[in-house]
């Protein structure tokens, strides 16, 4: 049941159906020089029912929704589905319905938990893929920031993490990420600065410079 229903949604977004798609980078105000950005915003519970994805306990109790996006991000000729939902991570599908890399999901704490944004794009003619996930309750939440891309073994990988803004009680603090060649600078909602080098062996981006203000750990 689940094998079809996927792959009625991998048929019905090849065709056009993806739901309230972007171009551009408005949805990532966060994120800088991600190049030929299309984004998807708006969730539906109909494609989480299409995700075969282990669900964290901690997650019963939520009404989960997946975000739906079709973009040209492996390897293989044509395009990849690209499905996002918090409790059940990222997972991206051929077109004949075949996973070929994913993510796992994550604990649900508080009311606020949300898989915001799914986006592609190109990080210097890399594939890209960018979610802005949110964490917390109704006083305070946190987004963070995160890329991945198709690995080695179609492994996705997920290449950086970080928190981009936090909200208080009304007050909101953010912070930016803006991709450089072999590179990231990035600062936090707190203040500080930093540059992540992207090191080739550990396939992720990696902390250089020491942040000036309060570092906020990458997940």
């Amino acid at each position: 049941m689940r094998s079809l229903l996927l792959l009625g949604l991998i048929a019905v977004l090849a065709g056009g159906g993806t739901p309230s798609t972007t171009a551009g980078s408005r949805a990532l105000p966060w994120l800088t020089n991600l190049k030929d950005v299309t984004a998807v915003t708006v969730g539906d519970p109909l494609i989480t029912m299409a995700m075969d994805a282990e669900v964290d306990p901690s997650c019963d109790e939520t009404t989960p929704v997946g975000l739906a996006l079709v973009a040209n991000v492996a390897p293989a000729a044509g395009p990849e589905t690209i499905l996002a939902s918090y409790a059940h991570g990222v997972m991206v599908y051929g077109h004949e319905g075949e996973l070929i890399a994913s993510t796992p999901g994550y604990p649900c704490a508080g009311s606020a938990d949300e898989i915001e944004v799914l986006a592609t794009g190109t990080a210097f003619g890399i594939p890209t893929i960018a979610i802005a996930v949110t964490t917390g309750g109704r006083r305070e939440q946190m987004t963070w920031l995160g890329l991945f891309r198709i690995g080695q073994r179609g492994r996705l990988e997920p290449v950086f993490a970080g928190a981009v803004e936090l909200r208080e009680d009304g007050i909101v603090r953010r912070g930016s990420v803006t991709i450089l060649p072999g590179g990231l600078l990035v600062r936090d909602p707190l203040g500080g600065v930093g540059f992540w080098v992207f090191d080739d062996t550990a396939g992720v981006y990696l902390p250089r410079g020491g942040f000036a203000g309060t570092e906020i750990p990458h997940s």
